[in-house]
């Protein structure tokens, strides 16, 4: 019988996750049909920024918590880190614009909408390093990169104009944090079994 908190821990879980995927199937075949009636490169181009930084904040929830799938106890800070965690990527996808249909930033605001993703996923990786210290040093790396890759974006839609020059680096900052990303996957699903105490986030 699932502990109060675990049983907390599960719905707040599965409830985060039942937002990204139904976020995802209620814009995906509309933005689809959009490509074929208004074919346009930089339309294109940041309907792929915003869908991969959707993706990217998806599947790192999902693999910060292959644990409470495994039916652990939720320990120390992993209940708080979850629940901020889930605020700042809903908001962070709201303000994509895939929660609400007409909401957040439209396209051709991509400045606002990439810089909101940044500040999400900085403080994500920020706060997992401050609240999970015992960490691997790899694993506490690769959150620092994350980190200093969401700042080093964010630095740039704040002091450069719309430009396609912005959007390279915005493409070529997302590329390699999926990079970071990947590795960190990697890394999680080959030691999850023997890292899942308190403190081994």
């Amino acid at each position: 019988m699932k502990s109060p908190l675990r049983a907390l821990h599960s719905m707040w879980v599965a409830g985060t996750l039942g937002a990204f995927f139904t976020a995802l199937a209620r814009n995906a075949p509309l933005h689809f049909l959009q490509l074929f009636k208004h074919p346009d490169c930089e339309y294109i181009f940041e309907l792929a920024i915003r869908y991969s930084y959707l993706l990217w904040l998806l599947a790192y929830f999902f693999i910060s918590n292959l644990r409470n799938e495994q039916g652990e106890e939720p320990k120390g800070w992993d209940l708080p880190y979850d629940v901020v965690q889930s605020i700042l990527s809903l908001t962070a996808v709201f303000c994509l614009g895939f929660i609400v249909t007409n909401e957040g930033f439209a396209m051709g605001e991509y400045r606002r909408a990439v810089g909101a993703v940044d500040i999400a996923v900085l403080f994500i990786c920020m706060l997992a390093r401050w609240w999970f210290p015992n960490a691997s040093r790899r694993v506490n790396g690769l959150r620092v990169a994350g980190a200093v890759l969401a700042l080093a974006s964010l630095l740039s839609v704040i002091f450069m104009d719309n430009s396609w020059l912005l959007l390279g680096l915005i493409a070529g900052f997302l590329v390699v944090l999926w990079i970071v990303l990947v590795i960190f996957i990697r890394d999680r699903l080959t030691t999850r079994s023997a890292h899942y105490a308190l403190g081994n986030r």
